[in-house]
């Protein structure tokens, strides 16, 4: 007996009708990373920068981070368990931007240079880098600013006023005990001869020098009157030193490019 062939009948499936006008549903979006979690990474990425920040552009991107990190703050909706505590560390991220720019005006606005005047001394003493401050503080009274008129190897030339009547241009030099003059400048001054002195040289010899006297040194309202000086044959600039700038420290204000003198209080 022959067995029915099996039919070759489509098989039908079940589907549900779509209403019509009803718009497909969307796919839920993934959640987003929370905004304190970010926060928090961006904080913790601006303190690690700011450890080994050297130059202003390194502290331009730690500003940067922490800014970010203040923005991300903000975003932390009230209903988030982490509101309370995002409103809290607000203050301390913006503290951390106002240093972070404080550290760039630093850097890109180095601080002066201040010698102070050491009477006596004969080596020339190395310039002390002033402590940097957020504002310049003011010249104390009596403070004298004098222009700088050139640079003889580095080394800060101003004029100088002698017996209130003939001007030459001198190198300030804390490391000469006394005021050294060319012997071109003391001729034109009239200075007459009256000892000698022996010097000691940065090369341990000794040099000696004639001496005499002038009616008055100035620079600006500061006069020493009557002063004792040396005459040099080898050198082609006088040489003001701390028989003048004794009790006066001395700032040098390269942006400036003017000297301070101020009373040694």
């Amino acid at each position: 007996m022959s067995e029915d062939p099996v039919s070759s009948r489509p098989v039908s499936a079940t589907v549900e009708p779509v209403e019509a006008g009803r718009p497909a549903e969307p796919p839920a979006p993934a959640a987003p990373q929370a905004a304190y979690a970010e926060a928090i990474n961006l904080a913790s990425s601006a303190y690690l920068l700011g450890q080994k920040a050297a130059s202003p552009d390194d502290w331009l991107l730690v500003s940067g981070r922490w800014q970010r990190a203040i923005e991300k703050l903000k975003a932390v909706p009230p209903e988030d368990p982490q509101y309370a505590v995002a409103q809290t560390k607000l203050a301390d991220y913006a503290h951390q931007v106002t240093y972070a720019q404080k550290r760039i005006e630093q850097l890109n606005h180095p601080p002066d240079i201040a010698i102070a005047s050491v009477p006596g001394v004969r080596s020339r003493p190395a310039p002390v880098p002033v402590a940097p401050k957020p504002v310049a503080p003011s010249a104390p009274a009596g403070t004298q600013t004098i222009p700088i008129v050139r640079r003889q190897h580095g080394t800060p030339v101003i004029r100088v006023v002698f017996n209130d009547r003939q001007t030459y241009e001198m190198i300030l030099d804390t490391g000469a005990s006394r005021t050294l003059l060319t012997r071109a400048m003391a001729q034109q001054l009239g200075v007459v001869t009256t000892g000698q002195m022996r010097a000691t040289t940065a090369s341990h010899e000794e040099v000696i020098f004639e001496t005499g006297r002038l009616q008055s040194i100035s620079v600006g309202d500061i006069t020493l009157s009557n002063p004792e000086i040396s005459i040099g044959d080898t050198i082609e600039i006088g040489l003001l030193g701390n028989d003048f700038l004794s009790g006066y420290d001395m700032t040098i204000r390269d942006r400036e490019n003017v000297v301070e003198l101020s009373p040694a209080y």
